[in-house]
């Protein structure tokens, strides 16, 4: 694991440090925490050939695309920490919903300010109030003004420097967008950017770097964990089929081997604790974002064995149920594969058996409602053992009965 240390790089002068330093920290609004580097993650797992991808002074940019619980911030965060202990000048940046143009713009400057480059000027606060005040064409205009005085700061610096942005899917405004796309238009040859996100931002300029061979994107099959990952996440000697039992659960995904790890699910009396921080990172951390209407047809569909498109659209009395699925960024990495065609397609474990929890929960005569509609689907299909277990979860013994008649005891 590599160091902590997050101080400015040695390359870079006491005196460059003191003097911008206080250019932005008589200025209220402004968040520390946005361009402060995460702390490395406990039990951190050394992957080279991940690591050596990500390199970020490799090419102009690196793009880290996957859903929530992958590991996306900890790994940008890994290689920052590591640049900055060779020297390299190192920006961060997290983003969110209340990002505009102008204190984008100001964002984007302090974190050059805290990698130890001077980006402000002589305006200093003053200058900060302004951008953040301006509103309208003006907050376009002001926020052009700072890109353009940081690109030639960025010129002056001359050696290679990293900007990485994390959550960048948080943006909502497309003028904020916009100024992101000045930002990767105009940059010099020293900038390298990491950017990551789970899904790309509508508008945000990326494709131009993939064109010309300067780009490489990371994908969730790339941050999911192997056996031997997994192995040495555990950290002790697992034995063989309890190590399968953890592989095929989590699927590789980071945050289910976190969970698993930190509730201690090998111990039964962890379990409950297990279930709540389960529930509390996907309704803080997985749904968010997501419209309200797609987290209810994800709870709806959970219901089922496998993501049958033909057979959601049947029972919920929906179309395009597969088009939905295969759009909804929230899910990508989390659907495996068993078999051939798309009734093979499973969530992962851990969001089924919560979305299986809380639909009970909150409509109980839905959760009873769907599971019979899926039986009767089934049971018209010649699927009978399947139809009768669904029948028991919608309870009663009533549709059990229909389905065992009509299947015959020598078929059943």
């Amino acid at each position: 694991m590599t160091s902590a240390d997050e101080s400015v790089p040695s390359t870079l002068s006491h005196e460059t440090q003191r003097d911008t330093a206080p250019a932005w920290e008589n200025v209220p609004w402004l968040l520390q925490h946005k361009v402060t580097l995460p702390d490395p993650v406990e039990g951190w797992v050394e992957r080279e050939e991940l690591e050596a991808r990500c390199v970020l002074t490799d090419r102009r940019l690196t793009v880290l695309h996957a859903p929530g619980g992958f590991g996306k911030t900890a790994l940008l965060g890994h290689c920052c920490r590591t640049l900055r202990e060779e020297g390299v000048a190192v920006a961060w940046l997290s983003l969110d919903e209340e990002d505009g143009p102008g204190s984008l713009a100001v964002y984007l400057a302090l974190a050059f300010e805290e990698a130890g480059l001077g980006t402000f000027g002589e305006a200093g606060a003053q200058e900060a109030d302004a951008f953040a005040e301006a509103s309208g064409p003006q907050a376009d205009t002001q926020a052009g003004y700072r890109i353009n005085l940081l690109v030639r700061a960025l010129e002056r610096h001359g050696a290679p420097c990293v900007l990485a942005l994390d959550e960048v899917e948080r943006v909502r405004s497309p003028a904020a967008v916009e100024t992101l796309n000045a930002l990767l238009r105009r940059a010099p040859r020293n900038l390298h950017v990491g950017i990551a996100f789970r899904e790309q931002p509508p508008g945000l300029e990326i494709a131009m770097f993939a064109l010309e061979g300067h780009e490489a994107t990371v994908t969730a099959d790339e941050l999911r964990f192997s056996r031997d990952d997994i192995a040495r996440f555990f950290g002790r000697g697992l034995p063989r089929r309890e190590l399968a039992s953890v592989a095929a659960e989590s699927a590789g995904w980071p945050i289910a081997l976190r969970i698993q790890r930190n509730a201690g699910l090998q111990e039964s009396g962890n379990a409950q604790a297990a279930e709540r921080t389960v529930a509390g990172w996907i309704e803080t951390r997985l749904w968010r974002g997501i419209a309200d209407e797609d987290r209810e047809f994800v709870l709806d569909a959970a219901l089922f064995d496998s993501l049958d498109p033909e057979l959601i659209d049947e029972v919920l009395g929906v179309r395009n149920s597969g088009r939905r699925i295969a759009s909804m960024g929230v899910l990508a990495g989390l659907i495996s594969t068993r078999g051939a065609g798309a009734a093979a397609m499973r969530l992962h474990p851990l969001i089924r058996d919560y979305c299986d929890r809380r639909r009970f929960e909150e409509t109980p005569d839905r959760f009873r409602s769907i599971h019979r509609g899926i039986a009767r689907a089934l049971a018209r299909r010649g699927r009978s053992v399947e139809a009768l277990r669904h029948a028991g979860e919608a309870g009663g013994s009533g549709l059990l009965g229909e389905i065992g008649e009509r299947t015959g005891g020598v078929r059943l």
